[in-house]
């Protein structure tokens, strides 16, 4: 499927957020799932990238997801150079993927240190499903 860039920003040295609407439902990711982008408009690189995505925006329509990505070879860096509005071939959502439920905690990682904000945004993001849900408190997930 193609999906439109809506931003791709240097967000720390050599590493990106990447933003892209998703066109239907079923291709809406679950926590732990990744796509597979393709980084080329030629044969090379042949190999897609696998990216997961870090954040799942629902509301908005049609759907975004948000990928961070570190540039480290060619491929990347073809990617790093993909401007607002053009397309991306992306395969997936692919992986089992995950959801914790009765968890009173969550670790969020030492992604901290290239998005200082991530704390804050995982809080809203439970925040959001827990009241798209309607569900009282995170323990009862």
């Amino acid at each position: 499927m193609l999906s439109r860039i809506l931003s791709n920003q240097n967000i720390f040295h050599h590493y990106y957020k990447l933003v892209l609407e998703i066109e239907g439902e079923e291709v809406s990711p679950r926590p732990g799932q990744f796509y597979s982008i393709r980084c080329s408009e030629t044969t090379d690189p042949l190999l897609r990238r696998p990216l997961s995505f870090h954040r799942l925006i629902r509301d908005k329509d049609p759907i975004q997801i948000e990928m961070l990505y570190r540039v480290i070879g060619k491929g990347t860096k073809w990617l790093s150079k993909r401007p607002k509005s053009t397309s991306l071939d992306l395969m997936g959502p692919f992986g089992n993927g995950f959801f914790i439920a009765g968890a009173s905690a969550i670790q969020i990682g030492t992604f901290n240190f290239v998005n200082p904000k991530i704390t804050l945004e995982v809080i809203k993001g439970i925040e959001s499903y827990l009241t798209q849900n309607r569900i009282e408190k995170f323990v009862k997930l």
